[in-house]
């Protein structure tokens, strides 16, 4: 349901992967895991879910700082995605999404930033993936085609134009994802947090909620960034350099998380902030293509704020969308 909180490594330098995170234990007293506990059997009743409505609101920043031989390239992606999504799991799952896009961004050797936004509608149906998207941005914009009508899409390689609107989360199902894969990320907030409270709370329409937060720190962040580039099908070389990024994030680097739970234990809002760090980082321990002295100061920030309703009603049928 909830897609592991991830950052795309390389989008404005030559180094590939994906950075999940999560956290760790830490000195919790016993009313602190008893909390924990809460929400791991919130966690696990999602699970078993048949169905549900997500609205979601999420913000991605990447500030990039090279510097080498006295000069400074800065790169810039700022990304807000509204999104409403219905999922259907079970025997055949299926998801039918509505996604809109602000973006902002600016190679490292581009003098402007380009602005440009995305509407778009996905449909995961029969284990296939299918977009129809439309862009508005300055007739000068130099930018990645976008497909034209209703496409299937197989890899996000296909059309890099959509690379900000979550295309990723219905491929990954496409490959056989289940929802308990999805839920990865939250369980990893729980698992590895270092610190949670709780206090009393009401949603917007003045429903009374228990809200607990928990916080994860760098070396949780790091541990997890570890372990997951051990999943990833990714060739030696680009190993090498995600286990070197991994070990490169400071100690400011923190993932918080927030809980809203209804009486019965029912999670019906969630809210996540990450921020990742790196400062002054040595570029050439990532390989010899980099020349000497050439640094690195770098800022990837992820935010959620994620509403849950409708939960195991049933939601009409996806449509196999009419391709041109």
């Amino acid at each position: 349901m909830i897609k592991r909180l991830s950052l795309v490594l390389v989008c404005l330098i030559a180094v590939a992967g994906i950075l999940p995170v999560s956290a760790q234990d830490g000195g919790l007293t016993g009313d602190q895991q008893a909390l924990l506990d809460r929400l791991a059997a919130t966690v696990d009743r999602i699970e078993g879910y048949s169905s549900y409505k997500l609205n979601t609101v999420e913000v991605r920043t990447d500030e990039l700082e090279l510097t080498a031989s006295g000069t400074t390239l800065i790169g810039l992606v700022e990304a807000t995605l509204t999104s409403e999504r219905f999922d259907t799991w079970g025997d055949n799952p299926m998801a039918h999404s509505f996604v809109s896009a602000e973006v902002t961004q600016k190679g490292l050797r581009e003098t402007a930033a380009t602005n440009y936004s995305i509407d778009a509608e996905f449909r995961y149906v029969d284990g296939a993936v299918y977009v129809l998207a439309e862009r508005e941005t300055a007739a000068d914009a130099a930018l990645d085609p976008m497909p034209e009508g209703w496409v299937q899409v197989e890899d996000e390689e296909t059309w890099p134009a959509l690379e900000h609107i979550r295309m990723d989360i219905f491929l990954d199902r496409a490959a056989g994802e289940t929802l308990s894969d999805e839920l990865k990320g939250l369980r990893d907030t729980i698992t590895r947090a270092v610190d949670v409270s709780s206090e009393p709370g009401t949603l917007d329409d003045g429903t009374p909620v228990d809200v607990i937060s928990t916080v994860v720190d760098a070396d949780g962040i790091i541990a997890f960034l570890l372990e997951e580039d051990e999943d990833e099908e990714i060739s030696a070389e680009e190993r090498a350099m995600n286990i070197a990024m991994a070990k490169g994030v400071t100690a400011n680097s923190r993932w918080e998380t927030t809980f809203w739970l209804l009486e019965d234990g029912t999670l019906a809002r969630y809210t996540s902030t990450l921020s990742i760090v790196w400062e002054n980082f040595d570029m050439t321990t990532l390989g010899d293509s980099y020349p000497a002295g050439m640094i690195m100061n770098r800022t990837m920030t992820q935010s959620y704020d994620l509403v849950l309703s409708r939960i195991n009603e049933p939601f009409p049928p996806v449509e196999v969308p009419a391709i041109q």
